[in-house]
C-alpha cells in the first residue's frame, strides 16, 4: 500500500491568512509596533561581503538545497499524478505481457514519486532564491547557529508593506507532519508557495519570514544570487556579544563612509538573567 497516497492534499488552505485579508496585513500584525525584521549573519576572516551590503545595498539570497533543514519542501512530490503513473505502469506491464492491478500501481507509486521529487529538488529548487529573516533579534540559539557563535552581526530591516522588496514575502507556518501535493495539480503554484513557507514545529523558535524570488523574477539575481534592496529599508546593525574588535572597526568605517545614518548597536549579556539586550553606540 502506498504511504504517500493517503497523505496527498492538493487543496489550497483557505485559512492561510486567518482573519487577515492579505499576507501583508498578517505580517504587519504579527510584527507588532516596531515593524522590524532581522537577518542573522555569520562573519569569518573575510568580511568584505558586509561592505557590499552597506555600500551597494545588496544581499545574498540562498536556494533551499543549501539550508540546514533537510526536510525543506518535502511536501512537493512530483510532476505526475497517481493516475498518470498508474497508466504508465499499466502500459509497461502490457508491453511485457505481465498482469497488472491497482495494488501493483500502489506498490510502485512511492518509489517512482520519491524519485521524481528528488529530481525536482535537484533541478528546480536551486532556481528559487530565499532570504530568511526573523522577527526576533535576541534569540541566543540563532546567534549561535547563524551568527558565528555570537561573533557575527544582525541586520535590522524596516518592514514597509508597500515596498516591492517585500512583495513575495511569506510568514513561515509551523506544522507537525507532512501533507504531500502533486505538481500536476491545478493548484501547484499556490501549493508550492505554501511548501516554501511551511516548516516543522521544532523550528518555531526562529519566528521566520521568507522573501521568495521565483526563477522568472526580473532583475533579481546576478550569478551569485545577489539582490539589491532599497537603501531606506536597512535601519541598523547589531554587533554580537563576541564580535571581533577588528570586524567592528571595519564595519564602522564602512558605515561612516557609505551609510552614516545607519544605527549601530552592541548586544550584551544580561547581568540578572540568561538573555541578550542591546545598547546604541
Amino acid at each position: 500500500m502506498s504511504f504517500i497516497l493517503s497523505r496527498i492534499n492538493n487543496d489550497i488552505d483557505e485559512n492561510y491568512y486567518g482573519k487577515y485579508t492579505s499576507i501583508q496585513e498578517l505580517i504587519s500584525s504579527s510584527l507588532g509596533k516596531e515593524q522590524y525584521l532581522y537577518k542573522y549573519i555569520g562573519l569569518n576572516k573575510n568580511i568584505e561581503f558586509v561592505e557590499k551590503i552597506i555600500k551597494d545595498n545588496t544581499i545574498k539570497f540562498s536556494d533551499l538545497t543549501t539550508f540546514n533543514d533537510p526536510f525543506e519542501c518535502m511536501s512537493i512530490i512530483g510532476v505526475l499524478s497517481y493516475s498518470d503513473i498508474r497508466d504508465k505502469l499499466h502500459e509497461i506491464y502490457l508491453k511485457q505481457g505481465k498482469s497488472f492491478s491497482e495494488e501493483i500501481a500502489k506498490i510502485h507509486y512511492d518509489e517512482l514519486i520519491f524519485s521524481m521529487r528528488d529530481e525536482f529538488h535537484k533541478s528546480s529548487l536551486p532556481k528559487y532564491g530565499i532570504l530568511s529573516l526573523s522577527s526576533v533579534w535576541n534569540n541566543i540559539l540563532m546567534w549561535s547557529h547563524y551568527a558565528s557563535q555570537h561573533k557575527g552581526i544582525v541586520l535590522i530591516f524596516k518592514y514597509i508593506p508597500s515596498n516591492d522588496f517585500y512583495k513575495n514575502m511569506m510568514k513561515v507556518r509551523y506544522k507537525n507532519g507532512i501533507e504531500f501535493f502533486e505538481l500536476s495539480h491545478s493548484n501547484r503554484d499556490k501549493k508550492t508557495w505554501e511548501s516554501f513557507s511551511t516548516k516543522h514545529t521544532m523550528w518555531e523558535y526562529e519566528n521566520e519570514y521568507r522573501i521568495i524570488s521565483p526563477p522568472s523574477a526580473p532583475d533579481m539575481f546576478d550569478g551569485a544570487k545577489i539582490k539589491p534592496f532599497p537603501k531606506e529599508l536597512l535601519f541598523g546593525i547589531i554587533f554580537g556579544i563576541k564580535t571581533l574588535n577588528q570586524h567592528k572597526v571595519d564595519i564602522n568605517k564602512w558605515v561612516s563612509r557609505y551609510y552614516p545614518q545607519l544605527r549601530i548597536f552592541q548586544a550584551k549579556a544580561k547581568v540578572d538573567d540568561v538573555g541578550i539586550e542591546k545598547v546604541c553606540l
